[in-house]
């Protein structure tokens, strides 16, 4: 008894289907990952550039030389830049 074709290619095409699916579900956990890490990044960034500045006088230390929008970044706790529409 032979299989017929149209099972074979049913058969193909959902495992092709099932592994884009689980390429999809990976990178979204990495992605996810890579978030949270960046996040805890600039958190300890931020700790550590706010002891530097208090060990070195406080104001007037800061070595970020605009004091714009880096330096707003690094002073707002809820700043998060979340993902472009490449990397969601």
């Amino acid at each position: 008894m032979t299989i017929p074709r149209c099972a074979i290619l049913f058969d193909n095409t959902h495992h092709f289907h099932r592994h884009v699916q689980v390429k999809r579900n990976v990178q979204r956990t990495l992605a996810g990952e890579l978030q949270r890490l960046s996040v805890a990044f600039r958190k300890q960034q931020k700790q550590h550039l706010n002891q530097l500045r208090q060990r070195d006088g406080g104001a007037g230390a800061s070595f970020l030389a605009d004091g714009g929008a880096a330096s707003a970044a690094l002073n707002d706790d809820d700043y998060d830049p979340g993902f472009t529409d490449v990397q969601a």
